[in-house]
């Protein structure tokens, strides 16, 4: 994968990932960004607001690079960027699967970013949320190759011969 944008572009944020329990696509990030927020993107809100179906957002990319996370807007100027968190191995897996992120956008505050952080948002009000397409280059993340008996990388608990090997 190319950079397509500067590497300046994007207004700093910090970006925390996760995988969300039930809902497709699993991979998530939450961002905390000074950004004025998307219009076009859904609100979701209650305590189960991580695991609600999203809305894509047509245009909107996730890029994940070498040293950051950046989230583009539909004219491709940058969004956001975020340092690179550290990614799980079933957190690209699901990226590289379904081609999309849910992204959550949260204004920045004093808590520190996480899944509850994202839940007890919800739980006040609603939270602008959606899925958008992302990137990630092949060679970034590669863990040691997946045997046939081995669990698989997506977090199912079964083994990779019975989930996504077959």
């Amino acid at each position: 994968m190319s950079t397509l944008r500067p590497p300046g572009s994007g207004r700093e944020s910090q970006a925390v990932p996760f995988l969300r329990a039930t809902a497709t696509p699993k991979a998530a990030l939450v961002i905390s960004t000074e950004s004025v927020l998307p219009s076009d993107w859904s609100q979701v809100d209650g305590v189960d607001a991580t695991n609600a179906n999203l809305g894509h957002a047509p245009g909107w990319a996730c890029e994940v690079r070498e040293g950051d996370v950046v989230v583009v807007n539909p004219l491709g100027e940058g969004f956001s960027k975020s340092p690179l968190p550290a990614l799980d191995q079933a957190w690209l897996h699901d990226v590289r699967t379904n081609s999309s992120v849910a992204v959550y956008l949260l204004p920045p505050g004093d808590d520190e970013l996480s899944e509850a952080s994202v839940s007890e948002a919800g739980a006040r009000g609603p939270v602008v949320a959606a899925s958008i397409r992302a990137a990630v280059s092949d060679g970034f993340g590669g863990g040691p190759e997946v045997g046939r008996n081995d669990p698989c990388p997506c977090g199912s608990e079964r083994k990779y011969k019975h989930c996504h090997g077959s």
